[in-house]
């Protein structure tokens, strides 16, 4: 099984279908991205949305896909947040 094929097998997904998610996964990232800057620059403005759109990104990968590879500490990734984030 070639290392392509082995990914796509693993998540169980054809290309086209892993393409599609990984592209909008990429389009979530990218406007949390965003969402990030424009808070640094202006704090009153988008205050929750880049914690928001990493918990749904979570969810997606690890809850509604599930995984068989190591999972992050989310133990630690909690100790740094807040719910004023």
């Amino acid at each position: 099984m070639s290392f392509l094929t082995a990914h796509l097998k693993k998540v169980d997904e054809s290309y086209f279908q892993h393409q599609k998610f990984a592209l909008k996964f990429a389009w979530s990232m990218a406007a949390g991205s965003f969402a990030c800057l424009v808070h640094a620059i202006f704090p009153f403005l988008c205050e929750k949305t880049g914690s928001s759109i990493i918990k749904d990104l979570h969810t997606q990968l690890v809850g509604n896909r599930g995984s068989d590879e190591s999972e992050p500490n989310t133990e630690k990734l909690k100790e740094g947040y807040s719910e004023k984030d």
